[in-house]
């Protein structure tokens, strides 16, 4: 399991590494599946168990964005994969929408 450490962590390193809540482990394997399905930043968090704003600060590190764009890459090449083969393999699955 690929994990990111929160923004909480960073945050006390700063402060010498005192106190403070204790850091929130993000699943960056499950953050990239869900984007792989085009889950919204909203249904991410709320599948982790994380506040919009969690979600927002974590988008500002790299690990969570890299995870997040190999998702979101992922989607677009499986959508261009089943454009292709519809269109290699005659089927008209909206005829009747469009008829």
């Amino acid at each position: 399991m690929t994990t990111c450490r929160s923004w909480s962590t960073l945050a006390s390193r700063r402060n010498g590494g005192r106190g403070g809540r204790p850091p929130i482990v993000i699943d960056l394997e499950t953050v990239k599946r869900l984007a792989a399905i085009t889950a919204s930043d909203a249904e991410i968090g709320q599948f982790l168990g994380l506040s919009a704003r969690t979600v927002a600060r974590a988008k500002k590190l790299e690990d969570f964005q890299q995870a997040m764009s190999q998702g979101r890459n992922l989607a677009k090449l499986n959508l261009r994969r089943a454009l292709w083969q519809s269109a290699l393999g005659g089927q008209h699955h909206h005829d009747d929408f469009f008829g």
